[in-house]
């Protein structure tokens, strides 16, 4: 493990994985409307996925979404329409 964030509950590893990466999308355009995945791992439920839309994207910081998160998936991805990355979700 590279680095750890208890408070954030987010890391960054390192390995010798047989993985293939996400990509990762741009966040500057993100509009109102727009269809975006949730995936992760609630009460240890691994890889719970749910949908929904921007709500709001005020900021390339604060992205607000109708797809619900439960308790113990925060550190779970945000995917775009076309499965890139846009954020983590808490």
């Amino acid at each position: 493990m590279l680095i750890f964030n208890e408070n954030d509950d987010l890391a960054i590893i390192s390995g010798n994985f047989e993985l293939n990466p996400l990509k990762i999308g741009g966040i500057s355009n993100l509009k109102a409307g727009e269809t975006i995945t949730a995936i992760g791992s609630p009460k240890g439920q691994l890889n719970t996925v749910s949908t929904g839309v921007i709500s709001n994207a005020d900021n390339d910081y604060d992205i607000r979404i109708t797809a619900p998160i439960s308790p113990g998936s925060s550190g779970g991805v945000l995917l775009n329409k076309n499965g890139k990355v846009i954020g983590i979700t808490f």
